[in-house]
């Protein structure tokens, strides 16, 4: 008798008569007794008919994973699915989303689990009689024996770097991560990733296991001596939990190192602490909280928000400085000083005296729409009046984008500018490191949409801290 069954079926119409089927005939092995086998398929059938009609819209397109398995008790039930993101109102403790309630009357303990670019799992325990010596069983359910050839491997993995054949499988991989959601949608394209691996901008690591590749985490680099964004991280379903995530890190790390960047960053998303923790882990210290970082479609597969979500999430910047740095050469604009001198002092670097030979950096003339995710970067180094920040806005970049992220440079005397930028209803972001130039520059941020303020998640003191600022400043400028 098997203790454990678990099998993945496509969302169809047919669906849940197959997961009737596999109940009734799991029951039957187990030798449930009493009303159990009617209950039992009743709760199979009320959560696969609803991953089938709310989570697909009825439609299919998708896969519906069923999990049975025995206890001292009587029977676990667990469906998993990645179709419309949705959690229960109110909490963990909340209603359930309507279609559910079934569920509760034959069952305990139901819960729904948004469980973010990994779909969501709906479980319940179901109190019957069964005639299945728990104690003396050994479970070798499908599942289960793929749990155990995924451990034996893990001394096997592979951790390289990426190479030309690897393209397709990296585009593949963030696909079935994130389906088309992931910010940087050019990994969607394999000619594109080997492109950026020839001219040095994307330096990719994977993981590869029984001949596959299985993992994936890169830096993005937009010049010698600047910072580099790291990220694109995706762990292929079946093998998560085993570590690969660190492991992929560190060596993302080290080879930053060998190139001698500066430093690395990573843009986390608010909408949970995860991705905030990981990154935690690996010594980043964050910096800069961007409000509508993220397009609403992206922020509402984080948040897990079902219907009528038309507000962008939320990022946090955090950077990890490489090798010895050096004191920064600033100019701290007054109505930020306090601010940047915390977050300088957060990060672990200290501020010196300006450089009076540090003269403008070059930068785009004008807003920079960023069609990825709908922002606009806007650059100004040196002094600018309010009459300069009004034409630099008025293009197309700068009118197209949901929110304008303007980035005022350190290296030079910016007073002036800041003023100029909040008496257009500009407000602070935080601190980038090493940035464009291998400066460092003061963002400030003017969101021209729906964000969302509230509800944000942000792990740590800091994070609080600048949260708190960030929604403070905003309501001083115009």
């Amino acid at each position: 008798m098997l203790g454990r069954v678990s099998l993945t079926l496509p969302a169809s119409d047919f669906t849940g008569s197959l997961a009737e089927a596999v109940a009734v005939s799991f029951a039957a092995e187990a030798g449930v007794g009493g009303d159990g086998v009617e209950r039992l398929v009743r709760a199979v059938r009320c959560l696969v008919d609803f991953s089938v009609e709310r989570s697909y819209d009825g439609a299919g397109g998708g896969d519906v994973e069923l999990g049975l398995e025995l206890d001292e008790r009587g029977i676990a039930v667990d469906v998993h699915d990645w179709g419309v993101p949705m959690r229960r109102a109110g909490g963990p403790d909340g209603p359930l989303p309507v279609g559910l309630e079934a569920a509760e009357a034959v069952a305990e303990d139901v819960r729904l689990i948004n469980l973010a670019d990994d779909g969501k799992r709906i479980s319940l325990h179901l109190p019957v009689t069964h005639s299945v010596p728990i104690g003396a069983r050994v479970i070798d359910g499908a599942a289960d024996d793929a749990r155990s050839v995924r451990s034996a491997a893990t001394a096997e993995m592979v951790i390289r770097d990426a190479t030309t054949a690897d393209s397709t499988a990296i585009a593949q991989l963030l696909y079935r991560g994130y389906s088309f959601n992931y910010r940087h949608r050019d990994f969607y394209t394999p000619r594109w990733i080997e492109a950026q691996w020839d001219a040095g901008h994307v330096v990719s690591t994977v993981a590869c296991a029984e001949g596959q590749v299985i993992g994936h985490h890169a830096m993005l680099i937009d010049a010698p001596g600047e910072a580099a964004e790291s990220g694109v991280a995706v762990i292929d379903r079946a093998w998560r939990g085993l570590g690969l995530f660190d492991r992929l890190f560190e060596r993302t790390v080290a080879r930053a190192e060998a190139l001698g960047l500066p430093a690395l960053y990573g843009r986390a998303t608010c909408a949970h602490v995860y991705s905030q923790r990981s990154e935690f882990k690996h010594g980043y210290r964050e910096t800069a909280l961007l409000l509508g970082g993220s397009p609403p479609a992206m922020a509402q597969a984080q948040t897990g928000e079902v219907d009528g979500h038309t507000e962008r999430g939320a990022n946090l910047i955090s950077y990890l400085n490489l090798g010895a740095p050096a004191p920064r050469r600033v100019h701290l604009p007054a109505p930020y000083a306090d601010e940047l001198r915390r977050l300088y002092g957060h990060v672990g670097l200290a501020v010196a005296e300006p450089d009076p030979a540090a003269g403008p950096c070059v930068v785009p003339d004008g807003a920079v729409f960023e069609g990825e995710d709908g922002t606009a970067r806007l650059w100004l180094s040196g002094d600018h009046d309010h009459h300069a920040v009004e034409r630099a806005l008025r293009g197309e970049g700068g009118r197209l984008a949901d929110v304008v992220y303007a980035d005022v440079d350190l290296a030079a005397p910016a007073d002036a500018t800041v003023a100029a930028l909040r008496e257009s209803g500009f407000f602070l972001s935080g601190l980038l490191v090493a940035a464009r130039g291998g400066r460092d520059w003061l963002r400030l941020q003017r969101p021209q949409g729906a964000v969302q303020t509230d509800g944000l998640h942000l792990e740590g003191e800091t994070g609080q801290w600048l949260l708190e600022r960030v929604l403070a400043d905003r309501t001083t400028v115009s």
